[in-house]
C-alpha cells in the first residue's frame, strides 16, 4: 500500500505512578491505507484498545504519560501531526470516527436516541438521520429515533454506536471490539456491515479485536500484538485452549439458593411526536431454580432480555410482576436491614465492567469501599492473599479502570465480589470481549470459586459453547 491514511511510527507509551515509568507499548509501527481494512489484533491486555485510545488521542484519564515516535493522519491536502495538534475535537467530530465496545457510558439513558444522534451531526437533519440508521439497519428509523439506550438490545446499541461514528462521514474508523457483546450470528452481520460502510463511503477502518477467524475474512491486512510491542511472524493461532477441567471436583447439593417465579417486565416508550405511551415487555413469566454450589447458565440470543434479567436478580432493576425468593425468603418483602443483606450476599459483574468503575479511582479504591461497607479496617495482606488467589499483579491497584484490560478489570470485580463474602455471582456475557486464553483462565477461576469457596453462580450468555464448558445446568430463554 503506498499511500497511507494513518501512520504510527516507532510510538511508545509509558504510565507515569509514583514517580515510575510503567511501559504499555514498546516503538508500535502501524499503518492503515486508503479505503483499507486494517485489523490489530492480539490476547487480553496485550495493548490492543490503549493503541487505539493513542491514534485518537483519547488518553486524558491516563496522564501523566510519557510519549515518543510519530502519529500522523494524512488527508487528501494536508498531513496532521495527531501528537501535536488543537484541532482533536475537529477531527473526532468530523474526519475520524470511534466505534468502542458496547458501553452503558457511551449514551445517555435520559435523552432518546434520536436526540443524542442530532446533537452530534455537523449539520441537524432529521431525514439524514433516518438514512443513517437505516444504513446500519435499524429500521424503521422512526423507532430508534423514539427509543431510549435501555429499550434497546446490546446488537441495537452496538449499531447506534457505528451510527455515531459514520454520522459526519468521517475518513478513518477506529472500532475497538464492536463485535464482543454480541451472538454469533450478529457478529458477522456486524462484520459485513461495516465491510459495507467502508466500500460504501470509501473511508478506512482500523479495527481491534480478539477474534482472529472474524477478523481474517474481512481485513486486507493484519498486525498482531503482544505485551505492548508489534509481533511480525507467521504465529496467529490466538484461540488457545484450556485442559483444565473441574468438573469433578464440583458437586452440588438439593438446597434452593435462589428461586425465581413468573417475573415480568415491561418498559414505557413514548414518541417525540405524539403524547401515546405504550408498554413493551421486555421478560415473561420466567422462572429458574438455583441450588447452592451450582453454576447455572442462562443462554438467549441478543434482546431476549438476558441482561434485564440478572438486574432483576441483582436487586438493580424493578420487578413488575412475578417474585424473587433467595433462601426461601422474599426480596421484595425484605425489611431495610435484609435487603441490605441481601445486596451483600448477590453481586452482579456485568459484560461492561467499566459501568462499574469510577473512571478517575484506583483499582484500590473499589476494596477499599468494601471495607468501608463492612466497616472494617482496610487489610493489605488479605488483599495481596486475594490478589494473589485471582493471578492480579499488586502493581494494578494504583491503575485506573482504563488502564486495565478486560480480562484484569473482570477480575478485579470478581475479587471486589469475593472480599464482599457473596453466596451468589451474577455474571452477565463476561466472556464477550476476551480472548480465548483468558476466557479460560476466568472460567476455571469460577470453577474453583464454585468448588471450593461453596460459591453459587449464574453464568449468562449467547455463546452455548462457553457455557457448556462452565455450567451444571444450561437453561434457554
Amino acid at each position: 500500500m503506498s499511500e497511507y491514511i494513518l501512520e504510527v511510527s516507532g510510538y511508545s507509551l509509558n504510565l507515569m505512578r509514583d514517580s515510575n515509568s510503567v511501559p504499555i507499548l514498546n516503538k508500535i509501527n502501524i499503518s492503515v491505507g486508503r479505503a483499507e481494512i486494517v485489523a490489530l489484533v492480539g490476547p487480553s491486555g496485550s495493548g490492543k484498545s490503549i493503541t487505539l485510545k493513542a491514534i485518537s488521542r483519547l488518553l486524558y484519564s491516563l496522564e501523566p504519560i510519557e510519549e515518543e515516535g510519530n502519529i500522523f493522519l494524512k488527508l487528501e491536502n494536508e498531513t496532521i501531526d495527531l501528537l501535536n495538534t488543537d484541532n482533536l475535537e475537529m477531527l473526532r467530530r468530523s474526519r475520524i470516527g470511534l466505534v468502542f465496545q458496547q458501553s452503558v457510558n457511551m449514551l445517555n439513558p435520559r435523552q432518546t436516541i434520536g436526540t443524542q444522534l442530532l446533537e452530534k451531526m455537523a449539520n441537524p437533519n432529521l431525514k439524514q438521520l433516518s438514512f443513517i440508521l437505516e444504513t446500519v439497519g435499524l429500521t424503521p428509523a422512526s423507532r430508534f429515533i423514539d427509543a431510549y439506550s435501555f429499550n434497546l438490545s446490546g446488537g441495537q446499541i452496538q449499531r447506534i454506536l457505528i451510527a455515531v461514528a459514520i454520522i459526519n462521514d468521517p475518513v478513518l474508523i477506529l472500532a475497538d471490539e464492536p463485535f464482543s457483546a454480541v451472538d454469533a450470528e450478529l457478529k458477522e452481520e456486524l462484520a459485513q456491515l461495516l465491510v459495507h460502510i467502508t466500500k460504501e463511503r470509501k473511508s478506512s477502518l482500523l479495527l481491534v479485536s480478539h477474534n482472529l477467524e472474524l477478523v481474517s475474512a474481512i481485513a486486507n491486512r493484519i498486525f498482531r500484538i503482544e505485551g505492548g510491542s508489534i509481533i511480525n511472524n507467521s504465529e496467529t493461532d490466538l484461540e488457545l485452549k484450556s485442559n483444565v477441567n473441574l468438573y469433578e471436583s464440583v458437586g452440588t447439593d438439593t438446597d434452593i439458593l435462589l428461586e425465581v417465579n413468573g417475573l415480568y417486565k415491561s418498559y414505557t416508550k413514548s414518541s417525540l411526536f405524539t403524547l401515546r405511551r405504550k408498554a413493551i415487555p421486555v421478560l415473561s413469566n420466567f422462572s429458574l431454580i438455583l441450588k447452592h454450589k451450582e453454576i447455572l447458565g442462562i443462554m438467549g440470543p441478543s434482546g431476549i432480555g438476558k441482561s434485564t434479567l440478572a438486574r432483576m436478580i441483582a436487586g438493580t432493576e424493578s420487578i413488575d410482576g412475578g417474585s424473587v425468593l433467595f433462601k426461601g425468603n422474599s426480596v421484595s418483602e425484605m425489611d431495610k436491614d435484609a435487603r441490605r443483606e441481601y445486596f451483600k450476599s448477590v453481586q452482579l459483574i456485568p459484560q461492561d465492567p467499566l459501568s462499574m468503575m469510577p473512571p478517575h479511582r484506583p483499582m484500590k479504591a473499589l476494596f477499599e469501599d468494601v471495607y468501608f461497607i463492612k466497616r472494617q479496617t482496610y487489610n493489605s495482606e488479605q488483599i495481596s492473599n486475594l490478589l494473589n488467589s485471582l493471578g492480579i499483579e499488586e502493581s494494578l491497584l494504583i491503575r485506573l479502570p482504563s488502564e486495565l484490560s478486560g480480562g484484569q478489570r473482570q477480575r478485579i470485580l470478581i475479587g471486589r465480589a469475593l472480599l464482599m463474602e457473596v453466596d451468589l455471582l451474577i455474571c452477565d456475557e463476561i466472556f464477550s470481549s476476551l480472548d480465548s486464553k483468558t476466557e479460560a483462565d476466568i472460567r476455571n477461576l469460577l470453577f474453583s470459586l464454585c468448588a471450593y469457596k461453596g460459591l453459587s453462580i449464574i453464568m449468562i450468555s449467547h455463546d452455548k459453547s462457553s457455557l457448556d464448558k462452565l455450567c451444571h445446568r444450561v437453561i434457554n430463554m
